[in-house]
């Protein structure tokens, strides 16, 4: 019972959070959804060559009198003011997208609705990972200490069962993501069925798990944010504590639940981050895409998108879209742990008013 109440309570406030703060999602998903590729430019030594054969064609005046001298002199000028704009142009596509840039492109295209397209499955998805991550950590807390016969876990006990309790749910929840993730960066107006048509005929049912290799390491984003959790929870309860009597506090307070909630999650989103990158990459992109204009088709192998990310923008781009990941993470975990908490507490008090 008190394993479903929690669960029930995390689910609550995962649909609240994953709502209120979707535009946030949309946003800083197709910030880390963008790469060179993506523009649909040239690979650099295509770039060279082409700058090559073009300056061996502008030397064609020949001497042939004052007329024909201004008029080369001209059609140089021209030329020159050209190649500044393309260079010019070139600078800004290399230049990574900015969070009101991206805004203002999803807005110009589909107004305030595109910031909200897909959040009912945004939310579905929070919900269900996680009521089964909770429930999941829940009875494998319970199993390991009945075995052990302590009352609290180690860090690293705890950090292993949160990264067994994240798998838990991913065969219920990768589907999802990657629907949605294709929903939320595509430049067209799409739904779910129509994603899902484009994912059966471009790959069949191994396309709904696309970037799965990216959760060897991401599963340890919820394990240690939550280890965080619990030891700045257990921390902050016995600090509260006046030292004068055994009783402790058992429940944090709606601040206190917010600053640690914000706080542990963005310890586990810098730690992770690159695959984060790596695996939204990797899930918008459609079979195929790239091919026919000069650039590579994507991978779909984690570990080579994170070298070609390396290899074509440096290691900045690594962490392009952190900024808006820990803003709305934070917020999302905070809120997400201010409502479970309380939800929680609640809902176990009911339960216990009961049973007397």
């Amino acid at each position: 019972m008190e394993q479903a109440a929690e669960a029930a309570a995390a689910a609550a406030g995962g649909m609240f959070s994953a709502g209120a703060l979707y535009p946030l999602e949309v946003i800083k998903t197709n910030l880390q959804a963008h790469t060179k590729q993506s523009t649909g430019r040239p690979s650099p030594s295509q770039t060279e060559e082409a700058e090559e054969d073009g300056g061996g064609d502008r030397q064609t005046t020949s001497p042939g009198g004052e007329g024909r001298r201004a008029d080369g002199e001209e059609e140089e000028e021209e030329g020159l003011l050209l190649t500044r704009r393309s260079k010019q142009e070139e600078r800004q596509l290399d230049c990574p997208p900015s969070v009101a840039s991206v805004a203002k492109d999803i807005y110009s295209r589909e107004g305030i609705a595109g910031l909200y397209r897909g959040v009912w499955y945004a939310s579905t998805q929070s919900g269900v990972e996680k009521a089964a991550y909770f429930y999941g950590y829940g009875w494998l807390k319970a199993l390991a200490l009945r075995g052990g016969g302590r009352g609290e876990l180690s860090t690293a006990k705890d950090l292993g069962l949160g990264y067994l309790a994240e798998a838990f749910h991913l065969p219920f929840t990768i589907p999802i993501e990657v629907v949605l993730t294709k929903i939320m960066t595509s430049k067209e107006k799409t739904n779910a069925f129509a994603v899902i048509q484009g994912i059966l005929s471009e790959s069949g049912p191994a396309g709904f798990y696309t970037g799965i290799q990216a959760y060897a390491v991401l599963c340890l984003k919820p394990a240690i944010q939550y280890a965080v959790f619990n030891r700045l929870k257990a921390i902050t309860l016995a600090y509260r504590s006046d030292g004068r009597s055994s009783a402790q506090p058992k429940e944090l307070t709606a601040v206190q639940a917010f600053v640690i909630g914000a706080i542990s999650r963005a310890v586990a989103t810098v730690i992770v981050f690159p695959y984060i990158r790596a695996k939204v990459i990797i899930m918008s992109k459609k079979t195929g895409e790239g091919s026919g204009n000069g650039t590579k088709s994507p991978s779909t192998s984690i570990l080579s998108s994170l070298i070609t990310l390396l290899k074509d923008d440096g290691f900045s781009a690594l962490f392009q879209g952190i900024t808006p990941e820990i803003g709305r993470g934070v917020l999302s975990a905070a809120l997400m742990m201010l409502v479970k908490e309380k939800i929680h507490s609640t809902v176990k008090g009911a339960i216990v008013g009961n049973r007397t």
